[in-house]
């Protein structure tokens, strides 16, 4: 098996690379609007997505960034609001920062 920096390359040259590598994961959005225990069976039914899952880990409540909280505007650094109506999902820009 190569490493994985050669293995990458072959991936983006399509030279008949060992695996495509990839990053999976359960989104903010998910963890609100499901139960915890269900996503944690799903994560612990798919250890190749999930490599080295520890049930333990996961929250009972998501933490959710700033820019994906219902119901409250966020600034970014440019001067754009930013709103959205679900936890969890990024919102769209709702005021600009230049008047038009």
């Amino acid at each position: 098996m190569i490493d994985s920096y050669k293995n990458l390359l072959r991936v983006i040259r399509f030279e008949g690379a060992d695996y495509i590598p990839m990053d999976f994961h359960i989104n903010s959005a998910c963890w609100h609007h499901y139960p915890a225990d269900a996503l944690a069976e799903l994560i612990a039914g798919h250890s190749i997505l999930f490599p080295g899952f520890n049930e333990s880990a996961i929250e009972a409540e998501p933490e959710f960034a700033p820019w994906e909280k219902a119901g409250e505007k966020y600034i970014d650094g440019w001067g754009c609001v930013w709103e959205t109506t679900d936890d969890g999902i990024v919102g769209t820009v709702t005021q600009h920062p230049l008047v038009s």
